[in-house]
């Protein structure tokens, strides 16, 4: 028997990608990857307004935002490590706060549902060491690198483990990772040095669930 994930030697790069060719190359497959091309065109890449501070004041001062999941460093002072924060917003209206900074790639169909949970990563001068774990409840993760870069590393569930490897990259600037939650677990570590800003939204997609 052979294992679709077996074979894999990284996460392919793929940029001016059809929605045809990610269902049937990738996503029935059960194969991450990392598209180059996506967010090109976004507001959010090309303005100077968001950065640690400034997305941290948004959420303080917006009257529906509530966090159902934060796990932070700020209360604590721990010297030269830096700043780390990460958010998941459950909640409609605090999910929907944070959908003003992202937008569907051009890469996936109209018909699937981006309305669910959405989480927002931001570290700031971090030097982190341990990868952090991301649970998501939808059969897709799309996550957005918006500002600096993130360590990311997919290992195979238990049922895999053993058959298929674990997968290591960098998440660059500009980049969107996709991956299904069925068989992959997403970890990170935060990208070092300046502002390091990242968002991940979980999508329903049918066929998976």
């Amino acid at each position: 028997m052979t294992i679709l994930c077996e074979t894999l030697e990284g996460i392919e790069r793929v940029g001016n990608i059809s929605q045809a060719a990610v269902i049937e190359q990738y996503i029935k497959r059960e194969r991450p990857f990392i598209v180059t091309d996506a967010m090109d065109d976004w507001h959010v890449m090309k303005t100077d307004q968001f950065w640690f501070d400034n997305i941290t004041e948004i959420y303080i001062h917006h009257n529906n935002y509530r966090v159902c999941n934060i796990q932070t460093n700020l209360r604590v002072s721990y010297g030269d490590l830096g700043k780390v924060m990460r958010k998941e917003n459950c909640q409609k209206e605090s999910a929907k706060v944070t959908r003003q900074f992202y937008k569907r790639p051009y890469f996936i169909s109209n018909s699937l549902d981006f309305t669910g949970s959405n989480w927002v990563m931001m570290s700031s001068d971090f030097r982190g060491r341990v990868y952090k774990k991301i649970e998501s409840s939808d059969s897709l993760s799309m996550l957005y690198q918006i500002r600096g870069f993130n360590h990311i590393r997919l290992s195979p569930r238990e049922t895999c483990r053993g058959y298929c490897p674990e997968l290591i990259e960098t998440l660059a600037e500009g980049e969107i990772l996709v991956t299904t939650n069925l068989l992959w677990i997403l970890e990170y570590i935060p990208g070092e040095d300046g502002d390091n800003l990242a968002i991940l939204s979980e999508v329903s997609w049918p066929s998976l669930e």
